[in-house]
């Protein structure tokens, strides 16, 4: 795969994930978070899923340091509370 192809593809999936999010219902989302196991959600490619997984305590020290490569993929708002959470350290 070309590096155009794979930056549309990224392109696709942020695009794909904003639209996700403005359509998310909180409360299903939360209950979602509650009963999945915080890997999953770190890994998840849902961007609620992801915050709310980074801001858990049960992602310690060692997990969030270790997460800077994959947080390059992520969607910058999940990118942004990494940041914030990498400075509480």
């Amino acid at each position: 795969m070309t590096r155009s192809q794979k930056n549309s593809e990224h392109a696709k999936e942020l695009m794909s994930a904003q639209a996700a999010l403005s359509k998310s219902n909180s409360i299903v989302m939360a209950n979602k978070f509650l009963t999945t196991p915080v890997e999953e959600s770190l890994e998840s490619n849902d961007i609620v899923l992801n915050i709310l997984a980074l801001v858990d305590r049960r992602v310690g020290k060692k997990r969030i340091l270790g997460m800077s490569e994959t947080m390059s993929l992520k969607h910058p708002v999940v990118r942004c509370f990494y940041e914030l959470r990498r400075g509480t350290l």
